[in-house]
């Protein structure tokens, strides 16, 4: 299996290629080769994004678990002061789960943006398309 910097090699030489063929077949393969790369970087985009999506399925599961555990070990005890302590080793449990999950959507989102930012980088216009 090849790693990224790999595929990204082979896609820039496959790049050069193509740009190397519209000079021969005009502007209508140079819009078809965008075309493409914009389809395989909106491909790794909605990739990325279901991975977010089931993080935050997994976090939801694993938050309605914990509230239950909760909420039954409450009902269990008859001491208000054996309440409180439940619940506040739930509420700090939660607030670190919260921070780690505000943690995971900066990085998410640092990590498209970044990708973002090489792609547009990368774009082949070469002046081309702009005119």
């Amino acid at each position: 299996m090849l790693d990224n910097g790999a595929v990204a090699f082979i896609g820039q030489k496959h790049r050069q290629i193509a740009l190397l063929d519209t000079k021969k077949q005009g502007d209508s393969a140079m819009i078809e080769l965008v075309s493409n790369e914009m389809i395989q970087k909106q491909s790794d985009i909605s990739a990325k994004l279901a991975d977010i999506n089931q993080h935050y399925a997994k976090r939801f599961n694993v938050e309605l678990l914990e509230v239950l555990e909760v909420v039954s070990k409450i009902n269990s005890t008859t001491l208000p002061i054996e309440r409180v302590n439940l619940y506040q080793d739930w509420l700090r449990a939660f607030s670190q789960r919260s921070v780690d999950d505000a943690k995971y959507a900066i990085e998410a989102t640092w990590a498209q943006y970044m990708q973002a930012a090489k792609a547009a980088w990368n774009f082949p216009s070469h002046g081309r398309l702009n005119s």
